[in-house]
């Protein structure tokens, strides 16, 4: 007969295999969140976007939980506006590649190198139009995307190597 000391653990040792089961599905649980992966970005920029002016575009890959929910309420103009200090609050905390295409412009794909990319959590996408609108996009998991520069928007999408 087992010591009535013994019992606790002897139920925890029954228990860690379903724990250990139940656990695999968790790990970005702990790993800090799930990961966004892209590879590439091309921008085209249509005849008369942005009403034939050029236009900031900024991708920022996120890194920091913290700073994703508050990027992600920003319409592009705050974006641009607020940069500097995400910049200083967030150092480590976010990769910004940035262009400025003038309408008519296509510019050849921008491989990402692995030190922008890693560990980032979430991806936007601001477009400094001169319209009124949000002019962001939360970007999903793909290996390239295509931005493409329409006149007082722009739309964002999977495109195949």
């Amino acid at each position: 007969m087992v010591p009535p000391h013994y019992r606790p653990t002897r139920r925890l040792m029954l228990c860690l295999p379903a724990l250990a089961l139940a656990g695999c599905g968790m790990g970005s649980l702990f790993s800090g969140g799930p990961s966004l992966t892209i590879d590439s970005v091309t921008l085209v920029a249509q005849p008369g976007s942005n009403r034939n002016r050029p236009v900031a575009v900024d991708l920022v890959l996120v890194k920091t939980e913290a700073a994703i929910d508050q990027i992600g309420a920003l319409s592009a103009a705050d974006w641009f506006h607020r940069k500097g200090q995400f910049q200083r609050d967030f150092p480590q905390g976010m990769t910004i590649i940035g262009w400025e295409p003038v309408p008519a412009l296509n510019l050849p794909p921008r491989e990402l190198t692995s030190e922008e990319k890693s560990g980032a959590k979430a991806g936007f996408i601001f477009a400094d139009y001169s319209t009124p609108g949000d002019h962001r996009a939360r970007l999903e998991s793909a290996s390239a995307i295509r931005v493409t520069l329409r006149p007082d928007d722009f739309i964002v999408e999977p495109i195949s190597k």
